[in-house]
């Protein structure tokens, strides 16, 4: 039952809370015959797998559609991720991270047994009877092994020594999740202190003397602050809750349940994780959301309206995606913006001022003011008259690094991309490409009918344009070739199975 809440309240705990689980067993199935022998038989075994059969029946509903968005949204991780964010094996940082009284009353604990044992040599099978050191030891070393990634690094330098990591993420990719390594260093820390928490006892358990007892025991606490201090803790944000939630969202909550939202600014940490947050007090579909993970498709929606609130293409897409509400932070632009708190009013009446002056001159018939809640305006987005947008908008879809972000672009094996065009006609498209490694052909598929292929040399980028047929709103275009796994390219010396077949600048569509 605590393993599945720990799963539910964060895949990253419960990994974690599997391999300290999984890791604590082995170690007493190992060390201790009587636990070995009375487990393998038939009871223990068949409330063990009546166990593993609980755990699969609760988490997989939550699990699969996890994993489903992933490779929906092309979001899945390979073993780029922990490969970057693996840690170089280095012992004085350990001591730097850790803080050395936190290793010395861990060596204590794992070293100096509770028990009253008068020999000084203790012998290896009265050591072995102290299971829950060695065990806890285990645990941190694997841990630390992990965090060491699938390539072992010295001074951030891979040397080729392929690592566990490596070969566990073989058998099971999911621990990808776990995109930061050095996040394994949490289960060192708990190992650590349990260990360091035996060696206090034990030392303590030898001082025979009441007075000494308390001396010491007051000077083991005032360690354990210093090694953990950390001052200031600064906290940015408070999160309300309760009636102390903006009002904003308790007004959303009695709207109807089909209204869809998107607040503004979207900066990806400082807003949308409290959108997020607070979007649990009205359950509304909302376009805004915060991951570890980017979905392209939803940012370039984000990033536009954040930054070109009313326009003609950020209406126009609103309005296509079926959004009612566009909720704006005034105070939160102004924080963006670096605007001094002596003036915060002022900057958000002449923002509002603004804003609405536009939006009567030019939106009038299209967008109104639905509610005004101390420095938040939310309006409304109408349905009709439609609004064109000025462009033909890219959205970027499955099969990209780097989207259309970034002066240069990478295509996998196939990349789709959404078309959104004001009208059906005839329009241009275009652009760079560079084959990643070698020749490779280029085909191009717009609306499910196959228009050309062009074969491209490497060295260079080739240019290539088509004459093509969009509707009237959304449109699919796919770009598709052959994909190289960058492991099979010498040059670029890494273990990862990513592909990638092309790289590409300025590809734009454009009215012909």
């Amino acid at each position: 039952m605590f393993f599945i809440l720990s799963a539910l309240s964060s895949w990253y705990i419960g990994i974690f809370t599997a391999i300290v689980g999984g890791l604590f067993i082995l170690g007493y199935m190992i060390l201790d015959f009587r636990v070995r022998k009375e487990a393998l038989t038939r009871k223990p075994l068949l409330m063990v797998l009546t166990s593993l059969f609980l755990v699969i029946i609760v988490l997989t509903p939550f699990s699969i559609p996890y994993f489903e968005a992933s490779k929906h949204y092309d979001a899945e991780r390979d073993i780029d991720n922990p490969l970057n964010y693996s840690w170089s094996f280095d012992i004085p940082f350990l001591f730097n991270r850790f803080g050395i009284f936190f290793f010395i009353f861990a060596l204590i604990g794992l070293f100096l047994p509770l028990s009253d044992y008068k020999l000084k040599k203790p012998d290896l099978n009265y050591v072995l009877k102290q299971k829950i050191p060695i065990i806890f030891a285990g645990i941190a070393i694997v841990s630390y092994i992990l965090t060491l990634g699938p390539v072992l690094k010295l001074n951030d330098v891979q040397t080729g020594i392929m690592m566990p990591y490596y070969y566990l993420y073989s058998i099971f990719p999911y621990i990808a999740i776990v995109r930061d390594l050095s996040r394994f260093s949490f289960i060192m820390s708990l190992a650590g202190s349990v260990l360091a928490g035996i060696g206090a006892a034990a030392l303590l358990h030898r001082i025979k003397g009441k007075d000494m007892k308390y001396i010491a025991a007051a000077g083991l606490i005032f360690l354990a602050i210093i090694g953990s201090w950390h001052v200031p803790v600064f906290i940015p944000v408070s999160l309300a809750t309760g009636d102390h939630v903006p009002e904003v969202y308790h007004w959303l909550a009695e709207q109807p349940d089909d209204v869809k939202i998107i607040e503004i600014p979207t900066r990806w940490v400082e807003d949308n994780s409290e959108y997020t947050y607070y979007s649990v007090y009205h359950w509304k579909e909302m376009v805004n959301g915060y991951s570890g993970r980017d979905v392209e498709f939803a940012s370039k929606i984000m990033r536009d309206t954040g930054g070109e609130f009313p326009s003609n293409n950020t209406v126009s897409l609103l309005q296509h995606i079926g959004i009612k509400y566009v909720i704006v932070h005034a105070d939160r632009i102004r924080m963006m913006l670096n605007i001094p708190d002596e003036v915060a009013d002022e900057f958000i009446s002449e923002y509002y001022l603004q804003l609405n002056q536009k939006i009567e001159s030019e939106y009038n018939s299209t967008i109104h003011l639905a509610g005004s809640f101390d420095d938040t305006n939310v309006y409304e987005i109408r349905t009709m008259p439609e609004v064109l947008p000025d462009e033909v908008i890219l959205l970027f879809k499955s099969g990209w690094f780097g989207s259309n972000l970034l002066p240069e672009f990478y295509l996998k094996n196939e990349g789709k991309i959404v078309a959104y065009a004001k009208s059906t006609g005839e329009y241009e498209l275009s652009f760079l490409a560079e084959p990643v490694y070698s020749e490779k052909d280029l085909s191009l598929t717009v609306n499910g009918n196959l228009l050309g292929t062009i074969t491209a040399p490497p060295g260079g980028y080739s240019k290539g344009s088509s004459n093509i047929v969009l509707n009237k709103g959304m449109n699919e275009i796919t770009l598709a070739s052959t994909c190289t796994k960058l492991c099979d390219i010498p040059e670029i010396n890494t273990i990862s199975d990513k592909c990638m077949s092309f790289k590409f600048v300025n590809l734009t569509v454009s009215q012909a």
